[in-house]
């Protein structure tokens, strides 16, 4: 089980197929602060990192920061890990995770993304 909570918002992950993590977040969309940036350096995969400030738009950039953000703790709470930064040897013990975008219902804020991480050969079904 997995619980997540943002904004009024509660996500409730369970799986009997296997380990599981979801995670809700929501931020102001016009930009990518450099705050933010630097948190994304620490804390996610570089690879994910340096897509960011490339984005079409200022908004494009911040949903991707947001995106990779909770993708990555989705991944941290299914292997049952603290929020740390980012080695190769925490992407190695995260490496067969799963994950995917949850789609939100429109009564929730525009500006917030949720992802879904499972360790199994089966995918979840969620509703």
């Amino acid at each position: 089980m997995s619980i997540s909570y943002e904004a009024g918002i509660v996500l409730l992950a369970l799986f009997a197929g296997g380990e599981v993590g979801v995670d809700i977040a929501t931020i102001d969309a016009t930009h990518l602060s450099d705050e933010l940036l630097r948190m994304a350096a620490l804390y996610l995969p570089p690879n994910e990192v340096s897509v960011m400030p490339g984005c079409a738009s200022p908004a494009a950039s911040a949903r991707a920061f947001l995106e990779s953000w909770t993708r990555q703790e989705a991944r941290l709470k299914c292997a049952r890990q603290p929020l740390v930064e980012w080695s190769p040897a925490l992407q190695a013990g995260i490496a067969g995770l799963h994950a995917s975008a949850v789609e939100l219902p429109d009564t929730v804020d525009p500006n917030s993304v949720a992802t879904v991480a499972w360790r199994s050969a089966q995918r979840p079904s969620w509703s």
